[in-house]
């Protein structure tokens, strides 16, 4: 018996092949399925297989990142491909990071997660160092007459090597 024909192959060099590759990564949370918003791929080259986030919403966008990853993998190997495009970005040199505001600009550059818990994070934590440095000020409520702006700008501007656990405790 001849096999269901199940449409035309496609070599993995022709962006149509990457198209029908690419997946949204489903999780399961709570008895729920969340689907990713971005596209993935799972790559498989000389004994070793590994899943790229493309990061891109975008079905022909994901299916080009995708063969680009495999031509890259397939002409430098692994080592070079995870070196370009899996690893995150270069973390910045020590000694950057110096103020509150420096560190609540690192990590909303660096975090992939969810944006309300982060918000929620940075709110709790300015609150903490404005209680530990005293700059509870009734004004940072107005923020229609930028009183909120100055309080924020006060906290933000505090050194990191100033917060101890015994000022904070304090």
């Amino acid at each position: 018996m001849a096999k269901a024909s199940q449409g035309p192959r496609f070599a993995r060099s022709d962006i149509r092949y990457w198209q029908k590759v690419v997946f949204q990564r489903v999780r399961r949370r709570k008895g729920k399925e969340d689907k990713s918003k971005h596209f993935s791929v799972q790559l498989q080259f000389a004994s070793r297989r590994e899943e790229f986030n493309l990061r891109t919403a975008n079905r022909a966008a994901a299916a080009g990142r995708a063969c680009e990853i495999f031509d890259h993998l397939k002409v430098n190997g692994w080592a070079a491909t995870l070196t370009k495009f899996k690893l995150g970005p270069e973390p910045k040199a020590t000694g950057s990071v110096e103020t509150v505001g420096d560190l609540n600009e690192a990590i909303q550059a660096t975090t992939s997660g969810r944006g309300r818990t982060l918000s929620e994070y940075i709110r709790s934590f300015r609150r903490i160092v404005a209680g530990a440095f005293g700059i509870d000020d009734l004004k940072k409520n107005d923020y229609r007459a930028g009183g909120r702006t100055s309080w924020i700008e006060r906290i933000h501007s505090i050194r990191l090597e100033k917060i101890t656990p015994q000022v904070v405790q304090s």
